[in-house]
């Protein structure tokens, strides 16, 4: 990916939910009901999905820091059909505020490209533009991108499997950053590896059996998941950690 590209897709950016994770949600328990399009090794691609959801991620942070509410609770307002200007309306925060914040959050980001010379002063201001008309636009949306869902069951998912090794999912993440896969932090905990991939296998086919008893998925779609449950969860474990995944080499839903 270009260094302009890097820079627009990271517009709304703040260093608050870190990129360990993020590519999990699909992998462990996301993918149970939502896109049917095959997923694709390329390195651009992976990268730039990585990237996606993070941004999402990290707008949300802010917009929920702003508002003053946990992002979870957020999220789950978002999930109702509501706006995160409704959000911040019904908590006595105008909506224009957490505009503002996204806004500032982006404004930093591509001020410190182009003093660094990653970007000129013409696309410095063409960003700042387009982070103003992206921060409304997400702010005034009254429905959950696709990626900021995964979020949160990325979120659940690296719980999940700190739970099974016996730690905390802070330490898990921090452990990924490291360099090591969630294979490697089991064993460093004498957790056979194994048993957090049977952990998050319960947890994917629960998830996928509930939402065929809500009439989300059909049989036919149900089954297709729980056939390639295991041996992607098995790759998750075993491969990825978040380095690889912003490098292309390990991304779990390849």
């Amino acid at each position: 990916m270009s260094k302009i590209k890097r820079i627009m897709v990271s517009l709304i950016v703040a260093a608050v939910v870190g990129s360990a994770g993020v590519a999990a949600a699909a992998a462990v328990t996301g993918g149970s009901s939502t896109s049917t399009t095959p997923p694709t090794s390329a390195p651009n691609e992976a990268r730039h999905r990585h990237a996606g959801v993070r941004v999402l991620a990290h707008a949300l942070a802010i917009s929920a820091r702003t508002i003053g509410v946990s992002p979870k609770d957020l999220v789950a307002d978002l999930k109702s059909g509501n706006s995160i200007a409704h959000a911040a309306t019904a908590h006595h925060v105008a909506p224009q505020t957490v505009v503002d914040a996204l806004v500032k959050a982006a404004t930093d980001r591509i001020d410190a490209a182009k003093q660094s010379n990653k970007i000129t002063a013409a696309q410095a201001a063409t960003l700042e533009q387009k982070a103003k008309t992206r921060a409304d636009k997400f702010v005034n949306a009254t429905h959950v991108p696709r990626k900021l869902q995964r979020v949160a069951t990325a979120r659940k998912g690296l719980a999940l499997a700190a739970q099974a090794i016996g730690i905390d999912r802070s330490q898990l993440v921090s452990e990924l950053r490291s360099g090591k896969t969630i294979a490697d932090v089991a064993r460093a905990h004498n957790v056979a590896p194994q048993t957090v991939v049977d952990a998050l296998v319960k947890a994917a086919t629960d998830r996928i059996h509930a939402a065929q008893q809500a009439g989300k998925i059909g049989a036919a779609r149900a089954q297709q998941l729980e056939q390639a449950l295991t041996g992607r969860i098995e790759k998750l474990v075993n491969q990825w950690h978040p380095r690889r995944a912003t490098t292309g080499a390990g991304n779990p839903s390849s």
